[in-house]
């Protein structure tokens, strides 16, 4: 008596499970893709992360001139044009302790971050803003790059930025380290808007001119922090 009860019990179970498979396939697919791991990230020496606030920061970025830095295509930054060879740019340090190489798969964006005090830097590629954070620091990583002085499949421009989606991964590879971000959200400010280089949270920030073949506003990437492996 008892097994034909726990038989029943079986069965009624199975059909209110097929009931809400046929009915709410949303629910089964959110909960497969909460419950499924995330191969997205390396296996070995792998970090899980959360993005936090910070009291402390890399240095004062507030007092960067972020609206003297000019965009527009000039008869300087012409001749550089010349030089949009599709080959992949060569990476500057062939040591991975050294490494220093920013990859956003959707963009095509496959290239050494360059410093440099001036925007002389961002004529030669991605620009690591002075005073903004580092990767392993706490703090805000703003990198900037011309929008169309390069163009697809060049690996070194923010041309396709617009196509980045909210979750898109970031790799960061620096100094034998792989960091990798999520896209958190996008957004436009105008060019003197200098809170997207504040250095209260540990995130990446992305800006480049927009609309495309503009310099009247900026469009920002932010980028959550969610893990880190060893090269």
């Amino acid at each position: 008596m008892n097994t034909i009860k726990a038989y029943k019990f079986l069965i009624g179970v199975t059909l209110a499970l097929g009931a809400v498979v046929l009915l709410r396939p949303d629910w089964v697919l959110q909960l497969y893709a909460d419950a499924a791991p995330d191969t997205s990230y390396p296996a070995h020496g792998y970090i899980p992360l959360k993005a936090t606030r910070v009291t402390a920061t890399a240095s004062s970025t507030e007092t960067f001139d972020l609206s003297s830095i000019s965009f527009a295509i000039s008869t300087a930054t012409q001749a550089v044009q010349k030089n949009n060879e599709v080959v992949a740019i060569a990476t500057t340090a062939k040591d991975p302790l050294k490494t220093n190489r920013l990859i956003i798969p959707r963009m095509g964006v496959d290239a050494d971050v360059l410093d440099g005090p001036t925007q002389a830097t961002l004529n030669k590629g991605l620009w690591h803003i002075p005073g903004s954070a580092v990767p392993g620091q706490d703090g805000n990583i703003v990198i900037s790059a011309h929008r169309w002085l390069y163009k697809p499949p060049n690996p070194k421009t923010f041309y396709l930025i617009e196509t980045l989606k909210v979750g898109d991964p970031i790799y960061y590879n620096y100094h034998g380290s792989r960091y990798t971000y999520r896209v958190s959200k996008t957004f436009v400010v105008n060019p003197d808007d200098v809170h997207i280089l504040k250095q209260d949270e540990n995130k990446l920030t992305l800006f480049t001119c927009t609309p495309l073949y503009s310099t009247k506003q900026r469009l920002v990437v932010n980028a959550d922090l969610v893990s880190i492996a060893k090269l």
